[in-house]
């Protein structure tokens, strides 16, 4: 989806994603995959699903972490989400933890190079991992 692919491009050059971007991209994507066929018997209501589970894990991470994760990957979250459910809602899960891990393994790699704890690192890329794995999960 290029809107994603834009989203990722711009969290790594600039570390900040437009709200309108995925806004937009939601909007556009969300009525497509509820209307386009679903593979093999994935729930109807399943990208809705999707973006609603990956909102409220953003935010529940915003708030837990203190700010950690950004307000554009909370905004973000819902179209990955969307793209996600369309095969299967609960895969949700995958995203998050293969974000989380791959987020890690970065952070680790900025600290071993000396560039300290308060280095800021794009999480769009790494919830965008996560839904690659998500859609190789068999």
């Amino acid at each position: 989806m290029p809107v994603i692919a834009s989203l990722v491009s711009i969290d790594v050059t600039t570390r900040r994603l437009p709200r309108l971007l995925s806004h937009g991209g939601l909007a556009v994507a969300l009525p497509l995959l509820l209307a386009a066929p679903r593979p093999g018997g994935a729930d109807a209501w399943g990208p809705v699903r999707g973006a609603v589970a990956m909102l409220v894990v953003a935010v529940v991470l915003r708030v837990g972490s203190r700010g950690a994760l950004g307000m554009g990957d909370v905004h973000a979250a819902p179209l990955i989400g969307a793209v996600v459910g369309w095969f299967d809602a609960g895969r949700v899960a995958t995203v998050w933890a293969t974000a989380a891990l791959a987020g890690g393994a970065a952070a680790l790699w900025v600290i071993a190079r000396g560039r300290g704890r308060a280095a800021r690192l794009p999480y769009g890329p790494v919830l965008v991992l996560g839904l690659c794995a998500a859609l190789a999960r068999p």
